[in-house]
């Protein structure tokens, strides 16, 4: 399982993740919307919430493994990790 900190930038996990063999999950079909409120084009974007506190998530896969991140919009706009969610050993 990695290694996730709350409060990091989603665009420093992303990299992190992908360093450790993580690979995006997201939802291509993303209207731009989705992307401007998430204020970024990171490929593992599934959704993003329009009202309240900005909070998106973020998919990932390795292998069975599958990993959701839920970022909440900081001061400057720029999505931090807020919670996450692990799920081991899923059906591909």
């Amino acid at each position: 399982a990695p290694s996730l900190l709350q409060r990091e930038p989603i665009e420093q996990l992303d990299q992190r993740l992908r360093g450790q063999g993580w690979r995006a999950d997201g939802d291509p079909a993303l209207d731009s919307y989705d992307r401007e409120l998430a204020g970024n084009d990171l490929a593992s974007l599934r959704s993003c919430s329009g009202t309240g506190a900005g909070f998106c998530r973020y998919d990932y896969r390795r292998g069975r493994q599958r990993l959701e991140v839920i970022t909440v919009a900081g001061p400057d706009g720029m999505g931090l990790v807020q919670r996450w969610l692990e799920a081991p050993n899923l059906a591909e």
